[in-house]
This record gives structure tokens, C-alpha cells and sequence, in this order.
């Protein structure tokens, strides 16, 4: 299944979204680009939406 997938820092602005092909339930993506701090992810696909935040603490 595919699934989109955006990361959006706190102040509102998308620093990452990228279109993922999810098998057995798992999904791995690189963030070593972004700095620490807290983030939203956002993952959603045909009949389903899910966001959590997530906290970088080093890169």
C-alpha cells in the first residue's frame, strides 16, 4: 500500500512529504537532515488519516 507521508516543524511550515510504499506494516525514512526539535508527522492514504508528534533529539 502506499501512503503519503509530510513532516511539518511548529511553526506551520512542511519540511519533508514524500509518497511511500508500506510492506508488512513497516516504513523506514532518513530524517539525519532535519534539526532536533518536534515535529508532526502526518501519514494518509486511501481510507485512513493518522498524526502523531515526534521529537528529534540529535541527527
Amino acid at each position: 500500500e502506499r501512503i503519503d507521508l509530510q513532516i511539518i516543524d511548529m511553526t506551520g511550515k512542511i519540511v519533508l512529504r514524500n509518497n511511500l510504499q508500506i510492506q508488512q506494516n513497516q516504513w523506514s525514512y532518513s530524517v539525519s537532515n532535519l534539526v532536533p526539535g518536534v515535529y508532526k508527522v502526518i501519514f494518509s492514504g486511501n481510507n485512513f488519516y493518522q498524526s502523531n508528534s515526534v521529537v528529534i533529539l540529535k541527527n
